[in-house]
This record gives C-alpha cells, structure tokens and sequence, in this order.
C-alpha cells in the first residue's frame, strides 16, 4: 500500500499558526470580558465567534487577530483603571488631562489626589494665571485642559464681561499654543446658603455659569456643568468655610464626572 504526503502550503502553516493564535487570545478575552457564571448564551456566542474565525484566509485572519488584541488590551486598561479609581486613585486616570484653576482645584494637589502636573492652580486666581503659566502649560502639553475660575471675579451681574473677555483672551492664547488640545469651561460651584446671606454677589451664581455657557460655544470649546449635581446630594460635602469642598467631594462627585464629560470610558 502506498501513502501519499501532502505538501502544505505556506499559506496553510500560516492559517493554522494564525487559529492557535487566536484560539488562545480569545480564551483569554473571554476570561476577561465574560464573567464568572455567565449564562449558555454568552458561551454559545463566543463559539459560535470562534466558529466564524475557522472560515477566514490568512490576511483577513491577521486583522482579527490584532482587532482582538487591541479589544483585549482596552478591557484590561478599563479593569485596571476601575481598580484604582475604586481604590481612591485617580492619577492614571488623569493622564493627559490637566486642570488649571483657583483653591477650588488647588485643594486637590493639597489633598494628593491628583499629580502636580495634573493641577495648575492658586489661591485667588482668575483665567490670567493662564498666561501667568502658560510656559509650563505648553510644556506639559496636555490632550485635555480644564478651566476652572470665577468664585473670585464674581460681582454683580454688570461686571460678568470682566470674567468672560479674561476668559477669551486666554483661551485664544491656547488655541494658538495647543491648538491639538481639547478645551473646557467648567461651571463656578455654588456655595452654601449662609455664604449667600453674608455675600449677595453669590446669587448671581447661576447668571455667570449662563454667560461662561454662553461663551464656551462662542469659543468653539467644551462646557462641563459641574453645579447641577449638588443639588443631588444626599450629604454636605463643603469644608467649613461652605465654599472649598471636601476631599470627599473631589475622589465621589467630581472626578467621576469630569472623566464622564471629556469622554474618558472606565466602563
């Protein structure tokens, strides 16, 4: 009896390379993404996948290979990134987003819960502080810059333009400098109702979040409504002077939402 040999084909070396390969990425995957007691149909589907990637040639099975590296890579950044968020560490989370403002944000340098090249901020300060550092902006180079002023500026209702044209002027600065990096306005926090009764220029609160609104879409920038929230809250989250947060407050409401409004996916 004669036994013929079939010569295989580099293409076929490559596909079968290619199967394991993927056959062992997915394992994997599946390990990750598809959680511990997870029903029939969630394996039916993940065979039924596999099933699928059998019928590919050997360039279409490269792609799948890196789609799936790259889906796989995205879910264990996210796992990790949930991990230490729920661990109070917001730092990773931050990278290439930096917040220049006034002691509403510098208290979270203060406080270590985020880097110093993540805040840029001072006591007293309104949007010219902007200029003021605008080297070391440039030179951190962020993908995403907050703006946070307007509790020292705020006046009347007359004197909102002090505040917006500082705003525009920095803002321009920016663009000319970062033209690449996104651009927020972030609404002025509101203070406690005895900061209202001892200063009345806080009632004008809300009209000056209106015109920053206002002026964010003029400059073709970002808005984050940051106020609207603590309303919602079930517990006092100001620090004594009911005007600077808590720590609390930062690592619970705000950070959540400021990564929620630029975009920034933690599952």
């Amino acid at each position: 009896m004669e036994f013929k040999i079939h010569k295989i084909k580099p293409k076929q070396i490559i596909a079968l390379v290619l199967a394991v390969i993927i056959a062992f990425m997915f394992i994997r995957f599946f390990a990750v993404v598809i959680p511990r007691g997870a029903d029939d149909n969630d394996v039916a589907k993940g065979v039924n996948y596999m099933a699928q990637l059998e019928k590919v040639d050997g360039d279409e099975a490269v792609s799948v290979v890196k789609a799936a590296q790259k889906k796989y890579n995205k879910s264990k950044n996210i796992e990790k990134l949930q991990q230490q968020i729920k661990a109070g560490n917001y730092k990773p989370a931050f990278k290439g987003i930096l917040i220049v403002g006034d002691s509403v944000m510098e208290a979270m340098r203060l406080y270590g819960v985020l880097d110093n090249d993540q805040v840029i901020a001072k006591v007293g300060a309104g949007p010219s502080l902007v200029e003021d550092k605008i080297k070391r902006i440039v030179k951190i180079k962020p993908d995403v810059i907050i703006l946070h002023f307007g509790i020292n500026q705020m006046g009347n209702k007359s004197q909102v333009s002090i505040l917006t044209n500082s705003y525009t002027k920095r803002i321009k600065l920016l663009k000319k400098k970062l033209p690449k990096t996104q651009i927020y306005i972030d609404s002025i926090f509101p203070v406690s109702k005895k900061n209202i009764k001892k200063s009345p220029r806080f009632k004008n609160i809300g009209y000056y979040n209106t015109c920053l609104k206002k002026l964010a879409k003029e400059l073709k920038v970002g808005y984050i409504d940051s106020t609207s929230m603590w309303s919602t809250f079930k517990k006092n989250y100001y620090d004594g002077d009911g005007i600077h947060p808590k720590k609390a407050f930062y690592t619970e409401k705000y950070l959540p939402n400021i990564l929620n409004e630029v975009g920034i996916d933690i599952g």
